[in-house]
């Protein structure tokens, strides 16, 4: 390996100097030579603080371009000085190094110093950006060209839209005045920052090899899968074997660590705000008043120039007397030793984000008190994401936090327990959460590899998959062309004279020509591949292909993906439903919707599905007409075979429902759109067949069409073959699922009966997918789709029992327990020595139709158990008395729970209801799995019991369930793609692509 020396170039602020530094001695730390560039003021400020070098890192200034008496807290002005004059600085300083053995192999800048990438660029040098704060501030940063198009901001960074506004749902919501660059001073000082530290710092993202975060993927999941180039390494904090902490501008006043180990656990309020904020008198001295208000210990950090900008601080009359010994102010604390301390209850923070980082992981709650830039956006982290304090409000009237508001908050925030917990969860999950670790390792590797600037940059991270070929193509078109070097070879002797370019990088010889340099082109492949691409124009002529076309290959050839879509007349909507009951009602449910906005629907069933439905409830309405087609099976064969099922319906009913249009079209109402089951995706070939727009429609999680869009992917990884182990699976695998992969690639829209809050992860990773859930019955309407008439007796019994004290329990209509199991359950249900509600329905005990229960099982539990065949399953879980319910966890049922905020018992039987039971237990934390036991393969009595009062007395998860149930009713993202989805279908002319899906919009 050569000598590896890196440059590390922070943006002259504590807050950015103090994780550059730790950045920098973890490279030190792996054997690599650091060159540590401060501008000439904030590096004699930290010198003065700790004036140590270790021997692999030297501490080096450069001017910032500004005299010693200008105030550097004027940040347009700095931010203007820094860039007419540090970069020119910046190339002198590494041309003098790169003089000697040790050259500068790869430069490391904060993302507030983008301009140094430009100059690592010029000088042919790596490059890797740094963002000091949240994530989510470099997402805005990136996304600045997306708020001027949707006009949330004009081209002087100034707010358009007085609204919140999210990158993703799972993002704080940010108001566009309090952006990073408009809630830092007058008008002309945030357009500077704006175009000067804002869109450098875009651009030093876009250019960089490496884009690394203080951060981590637990803290800001949605920022990360949003911007998948960004890479948490956080979060940086001074460990054991560094010890002390480094970058500090202030020397630390360490006898408050002896006076914490005086105070009792839990009792200290740690105050402090940073190296920028700065109080008023009159806010100043209300601080110091509502801290004695409090009678409460507090640790107070009094940084020289606080306080209206003097270097000393000036207290209330009598302050310092009368708290005495109850109050330690001091200059300046040792934060993370002060957090970790017992001692401390919370901390009153301006949320600088290395404050947030540093508290989150010691896991103390908050009183956020931001003051400007980021700050306002940690506190909603800390606020409305995690969950892990409280927010200081100032006076309507007086503009000031008053003393009795940082009383009354300090009494709140401590007697929350719930706020304590999710501040120690959340410690936890950042603790075990090894994807930075993992992170900086790779980056470390990446900055060690020998002769690593011989190749241009292709836009990819390293850990990035390159076997798709559409993003490689893609992001190399955007990123090689100015990463191709040529100014600086010419700058010697060897001059270019000649491109020789493989035809796949046709940008290479746009350079060629731009620069004036010969070119040749090179075909590695047969000359017809290369004789068929220069066709590609005639093919377009002769209508062989379309720019449609969707292959990766097609990508990597051409970069040309443009959709297309269907004209066709509206009016009529036809949906065909799966023959299964977790199938079929939620599509009613969305039949009803289509009919309730005064559109026909023809619901087409097949014929045993049709005959079930009807015979437990005969009603139509006069806008929905009930039909049926063969499915092919006589009338004997066992449904339950769904590989042979599946094989059926695919070679009878695309027929039949040409047949059954080709009939209604004779009428006036003619099909104008087709709604299909994702299992049905055969229907979609057909609707394309005869001209029809359609939509697929996904009844289960969005995270299982995820997974069946993702099977390519998953075949090409080797995570699965294409076969199975059983026939069955294949002729799934085969029929259904890469039938809805093709349906859902092909119809015009795809929606789901999901909402963005319950799968936030899956709708950004498929933004065409859009949820419209959830769909359950309304409190006009009884729920429709039910194979089986519901036992509403069961309600009287609910009404006769104690609130929050009934186990509800249904296994929906495919699950089978064999008899062992089914008698285990029973016991177990006994052993609670709870009322229980119990839906046996036929042919769940060993599929006979007459369940059998244990001896004397029924006289036993008397009128504590209430069995019956099946339940109006919504009024049950929206009942007082249940506590919690016993689920199979299919979607329908899944979705019911969680709307009604019950708790869960998950005990899934097959197919998706593993992943249910997943976001159940592991994601949204509202309930707790059953677990079999390993000899005899049974959910045991004792198993049931000991879950059963563990649920119950777990406050989290009943908190949980409630919460999640508020978020999903608050969420109104389903109810405006519903909207927009039934107005598409209502259009006389379809074409245009009018209310087409939104794909990642800035809501």
């Amino acid at each position: 390996m050569k000598n590896t020396h890196v440059m590390v170039i922070p943006y002259p602020a504590q807050g950015h100097v103090t994780p550059l530094m730790e950045l920098a001695r973890c490279l030190t730390s792996n054997s690599l030579k650091v060159t540590f560039v401060n501008s000439e003021f904030t590096h004699k400020k930290m010198m003065s603080a700790s004036g140590s070098q270790s021997d692999l890192m030297q501490m080096v200034w450069i001017p910032d371009g500004m005299q010693p008496w200008e105030d550097r807290r004027d940040m347009g002005k700095l931010a203007e000085s820094i860039n007419q004059t540090m970069p020119t600085r910046l190339e002198e300083l590494i041309e003098d190094i790169n003089k000697t053995d040790s050259k500068i192999t790869c430069i490391v800048a904060d993302v507030s110093m983008g301009w140094a990438v430009r100059v690592a660029q010029k000088m042919g040098i790596r490059s890797a950006c740094f963002n000091t704060s949240a994530a989510a501030i470099l997402a805005l940063i990136i996304s600045t060209q997306k708020l001027l198009d949707d006009e949330v901001i004009d081209r002087n960074g100034v707010p358009l839209k007085d609204q919140m506004i999210q990158l993703s749902t799972t993002m704080p919501s940010m108001n566009p005045a309090r952006f990073t660059w408009a809630c830092i001073g007058d008008p002309a000082t945030n357009k500077i920052i704006l175009d000067i530290l804002i869109l450098g710092a875009k651009e030093a993202a876009q250019r960089a090899d490496w884009i690394i975060c203080n951060s981590t993927m637990q803290l800001e999941t949605g920022a990360f899968t949003l911007f998948p180039k960004m890479l948490p390494i956080g979060p940086l904090l001074a460990t054991n074997c560094f010890l002390k902490q480094e970058g500090h501008f202030w020397k630390e006043d360490s006898t408050c660590l002896t006076w914490l180990d005086q105070q009792p656990v839990c009792s200290v309020i740690y105050v402090a705000f940073g190296s920028y904020a700065i109080f008023d008198q009159a806010q100043f001295e209300e601080l110091a008043l509502g801290l004695e208000l409090t009678d409460k210990p507090f640790l107070w950090a009094v940084r020289p120039g606080i306080s209206g900008g003097t270097d000393s601080a000036i207290y209330p009359d009598g302050f310092v007397d009368r708290v005495g010994d109850r109050g330690k102010i001091v200059s300046w604390a040792p934060q993370q030793e002060a957090l970790s301390h017992p001692s401390v209850a919370c901390f009153m923070s301006h949320c600088g984000w290395n404050s947030t980082m540093e508290g989150v992981s010691n896991g103390v709650p908050f009183l956020c008190w931001p003051y400007f830039a980021d700050q306002f956006l940690n506190t909603s982290y800390v606020c409305d994401i995690w969950k892990t304090g409280l927010g200081l409000e100032k006076d309507e009237n007086s503009g000031v936090v008053t003393r009795g508001e940082i009383k009354s908050k300090v009494e709140q925030l401590l007697s929350n327990n719930m706020v304590k917990e999710n501040a120690l969860n959340l410690k936890d999950k950042v603790g075990a959460d090894k994807s930075s670790n993992t992170n900086l390792s790779n980056f470390i590797s990446w900055v060690k590899e020998e002769n690593a600037n011989a190749n241009a940059n292709d836009g990819m991270q390293p850990l990035e998959d390159r076997r798709d070929f559409g993003k490689l193509a893609e992001s190399m078109n955007q990123t090689m062309p100015t990463k191709l070097e040529i100014d600086s070879i010419n700058k010697t002797d060897n001059k270019i004279t000649c491109i020789i370019a493989d035809y796949s990088m046709g940008w290479a010889i746009r350079v060629a020509r731009k620069m004036g340099i010969r070119s040749v082109t090179f075909c590695p492949s047969s000359a017809a591949l290369l004789a068929l691409i220069m066709s590609t124009q005639k093919l377009l002529e002769d209508e062989v292909i379309d720019r449609g076309h969707r292959s990766d290959i097609w990508c990597l050839v051409s970069l040309v993906v443009v959709g297309s879509s269907p004209v066709v007349d509206v009016g009529v909507d036809l949906r065909v439903g799966l023959v299964a009951q977790g199938h079929v009602i939620p599509l009613m449910e969305a039949a009803r919707c289509l009919t309730s906005k005064g559109l026909k629907v023809t619901f087409v069933n097949t014929e045993i599905t049709h005959k079930q439905v009807m015979s437990a409830c005969s009603s139509q309405k006069d806008l929905m007409q009930m039909v049926w087609i063969p499915d092919g099976m006589q009338p004997w064969e066992d449904r339950r075979d769904f590989g042979k099922l599946s094989k059926s319906m695919n070679q009878t009913m695309p027929t039949k429902l040409e047949e059954l249009i080709d009939t209604i079209n004779k009428t006036d109402n003619k099909i104008t759109c087709i709604i299909a089951d994702y299992c049905m995706g055969w229907a979609i070939r057909v609707a394309q067949k005869k001209g029809i727009r359609s939509a697929v429609f996904c009844p289960s999680s969005a995270a299982i069409l995820a997974l069946i869009m993702s099977t390519q992917k998953l075949l090409e990884d080797e995570v699965i073959d294409r076969n199975g182990d059983l026939a069955m699976t294949k002729i799934i695998f085969d029929i259904m699922v890469f039938d809805a992969k093709e349906a859902a690639e092909k119809a015009d829209w795809i929606i789901c009966n999901s909402t963005m809050e319950l799968e936030t992860g899956t709708f950004t990773l498929f933004p065409k997918m859009l949820p419209i859930g959830p769909l359950l019955a309304t409190n006009s309407l009884k729920q429709a789709g039910h194979f089986w008439k519901e036992d509403s007796t069961c309600l009287t019994w609910l009404d006769q029992q104690p609130v929050c004290s009934v186990i509800y329990v249904a296994f929906g209509s495919f699950t089978i327990l064999d008899q062992i199991q089914f008698e285990e359950l029973a016991l177990g249900l006994e052993l609670t020595n709870k009322p229980f509600l119990w839906a046996v329905r036929p042919g769940t005990s060993g599929g006979t139709d007459s369940a059998v229960y244990p001896d004397g099982f029924v006289d036993r539990v008397g009128n504590r158990g209430k069995m019956v065949s099946w339940t109006p399953q919504q009024e049950v879980l929206s009942h007082p008395s249940v506590a919690c319910f016993m689920s199979h966890c299919g979607w329908n049922s899944t979705m019911e729970g969680v709307s009604n905020g019950v708790p869960f018992l998950c005990w899934p039987y097959f197919a998706d209801q593993f992943l249910n039971m997943t976001y159940i237990c592991e994601i949204w934390k509202t309930g707790l799995g059953l677990e079999k036991d390993e000899t005899s393969g049974v959910v045991t009595r004792g198993e049931i019991k000991s879950k059963v009062e563990q649920l119950l007395s777990n406050n989290m998860v009943k908190e949980n369930a409630l919460n999640l149930k508020e978020k999903v009713r608050a969420e109104k993202t389903s109810n405006t793609n519903l909207s927009n989805f039934i107005s598409w279908v209502k259009e006389g002319n379809a074409n245009a692509n009018a209310n087409a899906p939104e794909k990642n919009t800035c809501k």
